[in-house]
C-alpha cells in the first residue's frame, strides 16, 4: 500500500502573473498515463490500470489492513495461523485469504451489514445470516459469495479457475466414521436440499439433503420423546423394575446398537409430563447420555401427562 502522489505543475508562471494560463501540467510527455485513483478496499491498493479504463478495476493485492475477522465461531484458522474475533488481518493477503481458509476455501462466505427488505433467500449470491456472526452478534449481517463479493467491489478475482470452482461447492461434510476429512457433499453453495429420488445406488442422502458420493450407512437425526410422568414411577407387572427404568435400558440397547451398525447419528432427547422440555438436541451418538442426562431425571411426583 502506498499514499498517492501528486506531482507538481511543472509550467512556470510569467512575471507579474498569479497563475499560468491554460491546464496543469506534471510532465511534458503528452502521452503520460495517469494511474486510476480507486484502491482495494480490503489492502487499499491502487488500481493499475489508467484512469477512465472499463471494466473492473485491477491490481497486485497485498496486506488486508482495512478488515478484521468476523465469525459464528470463538477461533478462525487459516493455514498454520489461529486468529479470534476482532482480530486485524493484515498478517493476511486479498488474493491468498480465502485459499488459505480450511478446505481450501470451499464454501466460504464473506459478510456485510444487512440492509432492509433482506431474506433468507440466495439472490444473485447473497442471502441473510443463517447464524449469528461476532463481533456484534446482535447486529445483522448477509452472507455473500465469493464470486458475488469480487463483483460487488468490482475488481478482477485474483484468484485462479480451480480455486474459484473449489469455493463454489457446498462446504458440508460427510461424516462416515470410515471417511477422511475431503468427503464433502457434491452439490453448489447453498443448493436446495436434494430428494432421495434424485441420489444414484453409488451415492449416500446426508442429513439436511446433501449427498456423499459414496454409499455408507445414512446418518439419521434421532428424536427420543420419553415419558416422565408419575405412571412410569410404577413398577411393570411381575417386575421390580420400574417403567422408567425399562425406557432407559430401552434407550441404551438402541443407542449402542447404532454405535455399531452406522456411523454418528444426532440425538435429540425430549421429556414430557404436564408439559415438555427439551434436554439435549443435535448431539453425537458417542455422548453418554444416561451419564450425562438420563440419571438425573426422575418420573414426576404426583404428574400426569395433559
Amino acid at each position: 500500500y502506498a499514499e498517492p502522489i501528486f506531482k507538481k505543475c511543472i509550467i512556470k508562471i510569467p512575471a507579474f502573473k498569479k497563475q499560468h494560463e491554460g491546464l496543469h501540467k506534471h510532465s511534458l510527455d503528452n502521452n503520460v498515463k495517469h494511474i486510476c485513483p480507486v484502491q482495494c478496499p480490503m489492502c487499499g491498493y491502487f488500481c493499475e490500470y489508467s484512469i477512465g479504463h472499463g471494466g473492473k478495476h485491477k491490481t497486485r493485492h497485498g496486506s488486508m489492513q482495512n478488515t478484521r475477522f468476523a465469525s459464528n465461531s470463538t477461533e478462525i484458522q487459516v493455514g498454520d495461523r489461529k486468529y479470534v474475533v476482532s482480530d486485524q488481518t493484515s498478517a493476511e493477503y486479498c488474493n491468498m485469504f480465502c485459499a488459505n481458509l480450511p478446505a481450501s476455501g470451499r464454501g466460504h462466505v464473506h459478510l456485510s451489514y444487512c440492509k432492509s427488505n433482506c431474506s433468507n433467500d440466495s439472490v444473485d449470491g447473497v442471502r441473510h445470516q443463517t447464524k449469528q456472526y461476532h463481533p456484534e452478534p446482535n447486529r445483522l449481517k448477509d452472507e455473500i459469495t465469493h464470486e458475488r463479493f469480487w463483483q460487488k467491489i468490482n475488481f478482477e478475482d485474483p484468484y485462479s479457475n480451480d480455486q474459484k470452482q473449489t469455493f463454489k461447492q457446498c462446504n458440508i461434510q460427510c461424516k462416515w466414521k470410515e471417511h477422511n476429512d475431503d468427503h464433502f457433499c457434491t452439490g453448489e453453495l447453498w443448493h436446495q436440499p436434494f430428494t432421495s429420488n434424485q441420489i444414484t445406488n453409488n451415492q449416500t442422502l446426508l442429513p439436511g439433503g446433501h449427498i456423499c458420493n459414496e454409499k455408507h450407512p445414512s446418518r439419521y437425526h434421532l428424536i427420543f420423546i420419553l415419558d416422565c410422568s408419575y405412571s412410569m414411577s410404577k413398577c411393570l407387572s411381575e417386575s421390580k423394575e420400574t417403567r422408567w427404568q425399562s425406557v432407559l435400558k430401552a434407550f441404551d440397547s438402541f443407542i449402542n446398537t447404532r454405535k455399531q451398525e452406522s456411523f454418528d447419528d444426532l440425538i435429540s432427547i425430549i421429556k414430557f409430563d404436564s408439559c415438555a422440555e427439551i434436554i439435549t438436541k443435535f448431539e453425537e451418538i458417542k455422548t453418554d447420555f444416561n451419564q450425562k442426562y438420563l440419571n438425573q431425571i426422575k418420573p414426576s411426583n404426583n404428574i400426569g401427562t395433559s
